[in-house]
């Protein structure tokens, strides 16, 4: 699956270029920023961590049609990164995860990478969901996954903020009907992941996302649709289950009949 990377124009090549070059000057101010660097990476750690993370799905793209080096030098860059901020757990998750190319793989090192940023600098996680976001409607298909798969994870941890919450919920439900079966079903996954103190709130818009992705033309979203039907159902009242229970035993029907 080579997606956006599958020919090249010279145009192309130029954009590419100066990304290795974009990504080379990064990594050096990184690394010889010093104290003052340093105190400027600290001040702008959101934009800093989503702009990597978009472009480590870009280079993933490219290391998909047989451009490897964007990664390797997109890898150093974030562990360097890492270095100079002081997040020495998520260097560990990219030095041993970074340069897998299977899709799964990648999607789920991002979002490890994301539940640490969660975990290790809870006050960052607003900016950077608000930047990835909007970074879901870009027009790059490696980019939108990469931004759904961060989004995925971080859903777990914003309960403390409401308005945050609704953003993300109306954006993965807008992408649910994404051109990519893999934003698809990060937007599935996530959907499920949101806190239960909140679930109720939305409990039947995400069931009706839900159902509407049974009858998904891609297996995997439909395998991933039946999953996340089997956790919403655990947490939903009865009142958000009742009206949709006929339409629901209809597509499950439709399901088994394919499945013959």
């Amino acid at each position: 699956e080579k997606g956006d990377y599958s020919s090249h124009s010279a145009d192309t090549w130029i954009d590419d270029d100066i990304l290795q070059a974009a990504i080379l000057a990064l990594t050096a101010f990184f690394r010889g920023g010093g104290k003052v660097g340093k105190k400027a990476v600290e001040k702008s750690y959101a934009p800093v961590l989503a702009a990597l993370t978009l472009q480590l799905g870009s280079c993933h793209g490219l290391a998909s049609s047989g451009q490897h080096e964007p990664l390797r030098a997109i890898l150093t860059s974030f562990q360097a990164f890492c270095e100079c901020v002081g997040d020495l757990e998520m260097r560990k998750i990219l030095a041993r995860d970074g340069e897998q190319n299977d899709k799964e793989k990648w999607i789920n090192l991002i979002g490890d990478v994301a539940g640490c940023v969660s975990i290790e600098r809870p006050k960052e996680v607003q900016t950077i969901c608000l930047i990835l976001t909007k970074s879901i409607n870009r027009q790059q298909r490696f980019q939108r996954e990469a931004a759904a798969a961060a989004l995925s994870e971080f859903v777990r941890y914003s309960g403390g903020f409401d308005s945050l919450l609704e953003q993300m919920v109306e954006a993965l439900c807008r992408h649910v009907s994404d051109e990519s079966p893999t934003v698809r079903g990060l937007c599935l996954r996530g959907l499920v992941q949101i806190p239960s103190i909140h679930i109720h709130q939305c409990a039947t818009q995400v069931l009706s996302v839900i159902l509407a992705l049974l009858d998904d033309l891609d297996e995997s979203v439909q395998l991933t649709a039946v999953s996340c039907l089997l956790t919403i159902l655990k947490s939903s009242s009865k009142d958000a289950v009742e009206p949709i229970l006929l339409n629901l035993s209809v597509r499950l029907r439709n399901l088994q009949h394919l499945g013959r």
